[in-house]
């Protein structure tokens, strides 16, 4: 996952893709796992797959917060803002 996040960080966006999928592939069930793959996906603009992405990660754990703050700003990116102030403003 670390990893993952220096190849984004280096602007290397197959290679930091590759690792998340891996740590996900993984760990499956782990909430960070899929958080730093939503990260990616948001920092490249890949908002639709931000969302799915995001939608798992408080599946697995509702009262991980940052999935909810990480989702609603893919919905503000792509100009769903009643779906971003959801999210934002989501008691967990």
């Amino acid at each position: 996952m670390f990893r993952a996040m220096q190849h984004a960080n280096a602007g290397r966006w197959a290679e930091a893709d590759a690792d998340a999928d891996a740590a996900v592939g993984l760990a499956p069930d782990y909430v960070r796992a899929h958080s730093i793959k939503g990260a990616l996906l948001l920092m490249q603009g890949r908002f639709d797959e931000t969302i799915q992405v995001f939608n798992r990660v408080v599946e697995l754990d509702p009262a991980f917060a940052e999935g909810y703050y990480n989702r609603g700003a893919s919905y503000s990116e792509m100009g769903q803002h009643e779906a971003a102030i959801a999210d934002y403003t989501r008691d967990v």
